[in-house]
This record gives C-alpha cells, structure tokens and sequence, in this order.
C-alpha cells in the first residue's frame, strides 16, 4: 500500500483555511479563492488554491495547493502554457511552491487517479506581471505530514553593504506548529507540524530586520496532511521525519511491492514471529533479479523510491555517466530498494528491509531542487561536545579540496560530475553495509521465503573482520559511544587531551574515528568496514584522499585557521599496517576486484603537529607546506565544511 494512501479520505474544501500568501513584498495582490470545478459525477470534491490568484510579481514565489486531492495513484502537476518554463521541482507533492521568472499569462494541470479509479485533471491559472520587485520571499516545502518537521527560509534583497540584523518567525493561522530557528542568523526555520485530522493551511510569517532599519516582512503557507495512524510499534515514526514517497518507475515490476515494503509507517516489527516486513520472494534482492551479473540502470531505477521526482531523474544521469567502472551498480545488487528522501537525514542502510535510504542534499543540481530539500539538522550533530578534542576530516585531490561547497546564499547549480565526492562516497558506505548484510557469496543461497534480516549470515564480513582484525582500543571505541549514539561523556572521558586521542588512534587500525562508531548494545562495529571500503573505493577509483586529524575542541570562534593539529594523516588507508584488514574487506565485499589493488594505494601523508587545519591542506612528503595557504577554487567555504563538521552518513539507532 501507498504511504499516500495514509493522507486523508476526500472531505469538503475548507476554503476559508486557503485565503493564504507566501513569498511577501513586491506588491503582488492578496489571496483569493477561486471555486473549484468539480467532476459531473460530483463525488471527488478536490479544489485547487493559487496564494495570488489575482496576478502575482515577477521575481516573486507563486503557490497552488491541491485541498483534498489524496489519490489512490499518483499526483502530478504538469505546465500547459506560459511564456518560460517554470521551475516546477515537486510536482508529485500537494502544495507546489515555484519562482515566476517572467511576465505573462501561465496555465497547469493538476492529474491524478481518484477511488474511482478515473483519471481527474484540475487546470488553473496565473498572470505574472513585472511591477516593482519583491523585497523578500520566502522558499522550501509546501506540504507536510501532521507531527512530522519541515523548513523554510527567508530571502530578503539586501542593497550593497545591508546586512541581516534580526529575523524573527512567528505564525499568524492554522493549528499551531513548533517552531525551532536554525542558523545564519535564523534566516531558516525548521518547524513541527501539527497534528490534525483533516488536511489545513498553516500560515507562517517572517520580519527581518536590517543593519540599515528596513524591516521587511513576508508570509508563508504549509498544507498540513493528517499521518494516519501507524501500528503502535511501526518501525518508522514522525519523529524519524518520514514522508510519502513514490516509485520512481510508477509501472516498474516493483512498484507496488516498493510502496509498501520499505518506507511504509505500517511497517512494524514486535519479534521475528510478529513483524509484517516482505520476504524476499515478495521483494527480491536486486541481485537475485540479475542473478549476481552486473544490473542495468533501468533495472536499478526500477527500485527506487523518491519524494521529488528530480531526486530519481539526478540519480539516474549519476548512474549512466559516472559509474564507469560499474562498482556502485554491483554494490547495489545486494540492496531491494534505493529510498532518496527529502527528509531522509542522515542516510542509512536498514537491513529490516534491505533498502539504502539517501538524503537527497547529496543530489541536487539547481538551487530550485536544493529549495525542496528540509534543512533539518542530523541529531546526531551535538554529540561530544563536551569533549576536549575534535577529530576532523575532508576529501583531498591534488592538495585541494576534492569538492566544491556551496552556500545557500550562493543561488549556485552544480554539474552530475560534482555529485562523486558527496553522494559517490556515501554510496560506497552505505553499499559496504548492504553488501556486508546480503554478501556477494551469499545471496544466490538466502532463504527467500523469509525477510532479509532473518536470512543474514552469521558471520557477516564486518565480525569476520572484529574477529580477525580486531580495533585494539577500548577507549576508542567508548568514546565513539559518545560522539556518535548521544551516551553521556564520563568524568574520565571529558579529561582525554588531543594527545592521549593521538596515541591511540595513531596505534590502532582504524581508519578514521567513525571506524569506532558502535551501538551500546553492540560488541563490535559495522561501520569499521564501511569506513575502510568507501576511502578505499575514494582512493582507488577517484584519486581521493581523505584527510583525518586529531584537534582541540571547536568553539564559537574556531575557524579552519585556528584549529590547530595535534596529530594527523592524508591517506590513512594506504597505511600498511592497515592493508590485511582492507584486503580481507575488498575480498568479501567486492569480489569483482582482486585484493592486490590495495598495494596500489598512494602512501600516508603526515600532516605537519602545531600548523592549522588549513595550512595542513598542501602536504609533500615532509608534511606540510613551508607557506600557509589555501588552495580552495569557488565560493567560499562555510566552517562545517572547513573543518569537516558534517557527520557521517549512516543511521545513529544502528540501523
């Protein structure tokens, strides 16, 4: 069954809740509500409600919100005329939020199948006209689930030198939401939905205030759809932000098996006798579909899953144009489904039903896209802050930065090309872990009759690996209890100096600090595997790097040329004391290649002990580079990606 199918039933347009505006400024006219046209049968009572129906300013942000329109088959908004193309990134979901870029008259189409089983269309349309521009507009998601978070951000036109004072959010209709701001000066709000039985427009409002006094103000509108109610042990809850999503391929083979079997809030699990998860004859693994050969791209795109339909189109050109040696395709012959989530934070593999799940910032190519996308932090973001060291890291070509970092601010597009470093990485990570469940000797024998996580073997890769290559330091792996599962740091723990994190990590085999990453209930680390095979597949395919460090703590005003290094290495991973282990991984997980490919790696780099994490960037064999600098090309770089803030993909409940 559908996750949209957990909307609400059709009930009457409540058009008083539609008199709403976003984006503010710029003189366009207030909300009306146009009548909907119903269909002769009189039974679907779905209307459509444009934020400015009565013409709307170029350069501001135009909304239609589909009211009670929860189909038993897809939604999808198409453009029938108009002088540009608009750019229409969520056309699957209920509320549509686009830029109008040009003055004319524009006309769309909203299509869908009804519990009738017919096909309904709704049209509606917009004039857009070039008066005086806005002075703030508000962007990000239309729609949301009742309990579950959601985003926006504000955009004022600052003239040169103005600056950003003061924002302030507040909502001004609808049942109330919980607001929490975010950074750059709160210019972002992310925000909890409410909980309601029958779908409603909340309307938020932003006030920015300006180091020249202007104070600019602009509204927003959300279409609150009710969650439906899940099983009281559903292994997907609001407070994990799932959200509806589709098969991308909406006649694949799987598509139905897809909507129902991997982000589904019916999914629940009690004991392995009580659970209502697929078997794998109901949803096979990709592999036993190619038996074991190396999958097509359209087989691959027949398992995947998308809130936005831009997020499967982005990954269907990575697939075709940058998997040239074919490993993330073999990789995913272990998977039954690829999820890409605009909620999805932080990405994981789930062996409950065998699917990698992506949060889709890894895959945005136009500010348009990247708008969509909620900026929820990942809550594992605060964890160890109380410790006194930090363990940065970053990917490294050439003494360079091997991606470029865009600011939001920047309004920037970035080519397929670019996606190799964020998403490429991440997929060989989260690929480690399917391979690790479902290994490449073993899936032709899973017993099939049975979910997947009951047919895993018993020794996994990863405890063949513990077993036989073990971490040594027990410190270690406590301490990554508590940067990367929230436990609470100990006296002793909070008192470990750079130094004393220096000394063992520098002793073990680990290849990064995420290599510690251990659920307390576990006795060994999954991630220790996933570590060593995604910097190797970065060395190995891409001429990549990574850089890994051993820092004072950050504070308020640590930047990447004040955080000092105590100890570090550029390509820890061609360390030999670290090549056993990364051959017996490559052997079991990847058995395409022969495991003398790791004594090709490049050689560890020092990194030069009391210079800065940026100075520390231009390395040569005796460390680093006599003249600080710092070889970064494009927009400037925010401190997260500086000093490697943003944490490492993979699921913080050990998923």
């Amino acid at each position: 069954m559908s996750l949209r199918l957990t909307h609400s039933s059709l009930l009457a347009l409540a058009t008083a809740a539609l008199l709403s505006a976003c984006g503010g400024g710029g003189g366009s006219s207030g909300s009306t509500t146009p009548t909907p046209t119903q269909p002769s049968s009189g039974i679907d009572r779905c209307g459509l409600t444009l934020n400015y129906a009565n013409g709307v300013t170029v350069g501001d942000m135009q909304q239609v919100i589909a009211m009670e329109c929860s189909p038993t088959q897809y939604l999808q908004w198409t453009q029938l005329s108009g002088p540009s193309t608009l750019d229409l990134v969520s056309t699957n979901q209920a509320a549509l939020r686009f830029p109008v870029k040009t003055a004319g008259s524009y006309a769309l189409r909203l299509t869908f199948t009804d519990s009738q089983q017919r096909t309904v269309t709704r049209d509606v349309n917009f004039t857009a006209t070039a008066t005086t521009a806005p002075t703030m507009v508000i962007r990000g998601e239309g729609s949301v689930w009742g309990g579950g978070q959601s985003s926006l951000r504000v955009w004022p036109q600052l003239t040169t030198g103005e600056t950003v004072s003061k924002v302030t959010w507040t909502q001004i209709s609808g049942s109330l939401a919980s607001m929490a701001t975010g950074t750059e000066a709160a210019q972002a709000v992310v925000f909890t939905a409410p909980n309601v039985g029958t779908e409603e427009v909340i309307k938020l409002r932003a006030v920015v205030d300006t180091s020249l006094g202007r104070s600019l103000q602009a509204d927003a509108s959300v279409l609150v759809q009710p969650s439906g109610t899940a099983p009281s042990s559903a292994i997907f809850s609001l407070s994990d932000n799932v959200s509806p999503v589709h098969a991308f391929v909406r006649t694949g083979p799987y598509a139905q098996q897809l909507e129902r079997c991997i982000y589904n809030r019916n999914l629940y699990y009690n004991s392995n006798t009580d659970q209502n998860f697929c078997t794998l004859t109901t949803l096979p693994l990709l592999g036993h579909e190619t038996n074991g050969a190396l999958p097509t791209v359209d087989q691959i795109m027949s398992r995947v899953l998308v809130s936005h339909d831009w997020m499967g189109e982005n990954f269907r050109q990575f697939l075709l144009t940058q998997d040239v040696n074919g490993d993330w395709r073999r990789m995913l012959n272990a998977t039954t489904a690829i999820v890409i989530g605009s909620r999805v934070r932080p990405s994981f593999y789930w062996s409950y039903t065998g699917a990698i799940y992506l949060d889709a910032n890894y895959l945005w190519l136009t500010p348009e896209q990247r708008d969509s996308i909620c900026e929820r932090p990942d809550p594992r973001s605060a964890y160890g802050n109380d410790l006194q060291f930090y363990m940065p890291w970053r990917y490294v070509k050439d003494n360079n930065y091997a991606s470029i970092n865009y600011p939001l601010a920047s309004r920037a597009s970035r080519t397929t090309g670019e996606l190799v470093v964020g998403l490429g990485s991440l997929m060989y990570h989260e690929l480690t872990h399917a391979n690790d469940f479902s290994p490449p000797a073993a899936q032709a024998g899973m017993n099939r009759s049975v979910p997947l996580f009951m047919t895993v073997p018993a020794t996994t890769p990863s405890l063949l690996l513990n077993n036989t290559y073990p971490l040594k330091s027990a410190e270690m792996v406590a301490l990554g209890r508590v940067q990367f599962f929230g436990v609470t740091a100990t006296a002793t723990q909070k008192t470990y100096t750079p130094s004393t994190i220096a000394g063992w990590f520098s002793a073990d085999l680990a290849s990064d600090n995420y290599n510690y990453s251990t659920p307390p209930s576990a006795t060994y680390s999954r991630e220790d595997i996933a570590m060593l095979m995604e910097e190797f597949y970065m060395s190995y395919r891409h001429g990549v790097q990574r850089d890994v460090a051993i820092t004072g703590p950050v504070v308020a005003n640590t930047t990447g040329n004040n955080l000092m290094v105590t100890w570090g290495q550029r390509g820890r991973i061609g360390d030999a004391a670290l090549r056993p282990r990364l051959k017996l991984a490559i052997a079991q997980t990847a058995p395409w290649l022969n495991t003398s490919v790791a004594d090709t790696l490049p050689a560890t780099l020092m990194m030069q002990a009391g210079a800065s994490w940026n100075t520390n960037l231009v390395l040569t064999a005796n460390g680093a580079a006599p003249a600080p600098q710092l070889m970064w090309q494009g927009p400037a770089m925010d401190l997260n990606d500086q000093i490697g803030l943003r944490t490492r993909s993979g699921h913080p409940w050990g998923r």
